[in-house]
């Protein structure tokens, strides 16, 4: 293909084109994350007088690389932030080429590089960790914020997003379950929208747990007129801060002995803010993992875990199933005797 056989388009204008036609499918989270991301490069692109996109060269790809590498601090940008940042140019790039804006090989040119975070896509609170720091959480931090958190987390396998959403109002005690609901109009969407929304069974430790919290420990705050399950003094509980207690909770001094050969009383990762450089403490993601790989350890069908954790049975299959051949083969014959 020749660029005369390509429409031109200037950037700013295909960006635009691009985050209104994928509005529909992701959620409202990841089209400002790819705006973010894809404004970066339009700014690029106009530092370098490239009018349209139907200009760019392999060279061209290059020295954005380059440029996005070395990023606006003098150490330039985390490799995982560098990398998705690659992924989504590239992702703009093909949509770009289904309009007839590039030509198709040249978003296959963009080199992106393998993840080298310090914690993994595979990674994930083990089922064996996770009910040993269950058990400690029951006994010593009953009907914490800390206890709550883990124990939704891990027993429903929701999303963090899910389960910042949850207001008091969506636990049914009676009927022992809760029910997630998409209200983005008062800031807590579901990641996919109204399909999102569904009734998730609880258990009746998990019940008391939440009546215990509700009752004696929630704050008593409202968020948008609505009264979140999951607040603390100031409000609904923000991402990070979910993010950060799970990582203070799961930190294995707290509930078990130190892996690392650290002493708990010197160590530097056990503060609220430095506990996430633990290479054992986890995120909420994790727990999820978690949370599904045990249901898939047990036998139960890929299809109930779908409906319970919202994921399709493909993404179980290609990003939350951990076991090995034996692992499953195991799994299998456990559930048909």
């Amino acid at each position: 293909m020749t660029d005369d056989d390509l429409e031109a388009i200037d950037p700013g204008t295909a960006l635009e084109m691009y985050l209104a036609d994928r509005d529909a499918e992701l959620a409202e989270s990841t089209i400002a994350s790819h705006q973010r991301r894809l404004s970066l490069f339009v700014q690029w692109c106009d530092e370098n007088d490239i009018e349209s996109l139907s200009e760019l060269t392999p060279r061209d790809l290059h020295e954005f690389r380059v440029w996005r590498q070395q990023g606006i601090r003098v150490d330039g940008v985390a490799p995982d932030t560098l990398r998705s940042a690659l992924v989504t140019t590239r992702l703009f790039l093909r949509w770009a080429a289904g309009i007839n804006a590039v030509d198709p090989n040249i978003p296959e040119l963009i080199e992106v590089p393998d993840s080298v975070a310090k914690r993994s896509r595979d990674e994930m609170l083990e089922p064996e960790r996770a009910e040993q720091l269950l058990e400690h959480l029951e006994t010593y931090e009953w009907a914490s914020a800390g206890h709550v958190i883990i124990e939704l987390l891990y027993r429903t396998g929701m999303r963090a997003g899910s389960l910042r959403a949850l207001d008091v109002g969506d636990y049914n005690r009676e009927e022992q379950h809760l029910a997630l609901r998409h209200r983005p109009e008062t800031g807590t969407p579901l990641k996919n929208k109204r399909d999102g929304e569904r009734l998730v069974a609880l258990q009746l430790k998990t019940c008391r747990i939440l009546d215990d919290w509700i009752e004696d420990r929630r704050p008593d705050v409202e968020d948008n007129g609505r009264i979140p399950m999951i607040a603390t003094a100031q409000g609904r509980r923000s991402r990070n801060s979910l993010r950060r207690i799970t990582y203070y909770s799961t930190l294995p001094c707290h509930y078990g002995e130190c892996p690392h050969d650290k002493d708990p009383d010197e160590c530097e990762w056990t503060g609220w803010r430095t506990a996430m450089k633990c290479p054992s403490s986890r995120s909420t993601h994790p727990i999820r993992r978690g949370a599904i790989t045990h249901h898939l350890r047990k036998g139960v069908p890929v299809n109930a875990i779908s409906l319970r954790a919202d994921v399709t049975p493909d993404i179980i299959e290609k990003h939350y199933n951990q076991m090995t051949e034996r692992e499953a083969m195991e799994a299998r014959r456990e559930y048909f005797e």
